[in-house]
């Protein structure tokens, strides 16, 4: 009876540890995926309804592509767009929600520098180059 009581504490205390190191895991998995993933995806959303749609209103103006097209194409584009941030978003939640609190502290950090890092790209995108226009130039060849 009693090398079953010890040996019973011992295993708890070994489960203990290895659940431990399963939330550090879920943690790090959770920062990595709100930085990688998350944070590009939902700025990628918000400029599509800015940086991009300008840039396909220019495409036409320039005669590239014609306004129907852009039409059929910027709202799916659009709908996907958002449909995909907020499957992965709420992933992410939902993997921060199933290993708090530190799960939110690992996620919500993540994301967050994530945003800083990458909404640099986004701005650079929307910048106007040499004064004018949109930050981008259209030639034909």
């Amino acid at each position: 009876m009693i090398l079953v009581v010890e040996f019973t504490q011992h295993h708890d205390a070994l489960g203990a540890l290895f659940a431990g190191e399963e939330m550090e895991v879920v943690g790090i998995v959770d920062a990595l995926f709100a930085f990688f993933v998350v944070a590009p995806i939902l700025l990628n959303t918000a400029s599509l309804f800015g940086v991009q749609k300008r840039f396909a209103q220019a495409m036409v103006e320039e005669g590239v592509i014609d306004a129907d097209t852009v039409k059929q194409m910027q709202s799916k584009k659009q709908i996907a767009g958002v449909l995909i941030s907020l499957v992965l978003f709420a992933v992410l939640l939902w993997t921060c929600w199933k290993s708090a609190p530190m799960g939110y502290l690992c996620g919500g950090v993540a994301l967050v520098a994530g945003f800083l890092k990458y909404r640099k790209i986004v701005q650079y995108n929307s910048f106007p180059a040499h004064g004018y226009g949109y930050g981008f130039h259209i030639r034909r060849v």
